[in-house]
């Protein structure tokens, strides 16, 4: 009798490898989600020190006037001659909705809403949680 050669794989070997793909795929994919996510939060943190130093300079240049003591919406209310400092006002990126400024004479605060009137500061002390 002729003994056959073996083709291909077993049923439980086939088994056996999609059981450890789909364990690296479990573990890979909310770590590729988590860093999508820290990403963002790094690049919103960057534009609000951008708007800042804009908003920071247009002041000490006398260009720019604040005249808001609360939240203020900086897509709708942007400052008049802030645009000889950045090109544009970003949009954030780990929220829907725009950045805001808040000023009351002294200190400077970017951030952005949540969408409930509750405001997350970026700077100066981003919001260790954001």
């Amino acid at each position: 009798m002729e003994k056959r050669k073996k083709k291909g794989f077993t049923l439980i070997e086939m088994i056996v490898v999609l059981a450890i793909i789909a364990i690296l795929a479990g573990i890979a994919v909310p770590q590729a989600l988590n860093s999508i996510n820290k990403s963002k939060s790094t690049a919103d943190i960057a534009n609000a020190k951008a708007l800042a130093g804009a908003i920071t300079q247009g002041l000490a240049n006398g260009d720019v006037t604040l005249t808001s003591n609360s939240w203020t919406d900086l897509t709708q209310n942007t400052p008049q001659n802030l645009i000889k400092y950045i090109n544009s006002i970003p949009t954030p990126k780990k929220v829907s909705g725009h950045f805001y400024y808040y000023y009351d004479g002294n200190q400077l605060k970017i951030g952005v809403s949540n969408g409930t009137n509750n405001y997350i500061e970026l700077y100066p002390n981003p919001d260790s949680n954001y």
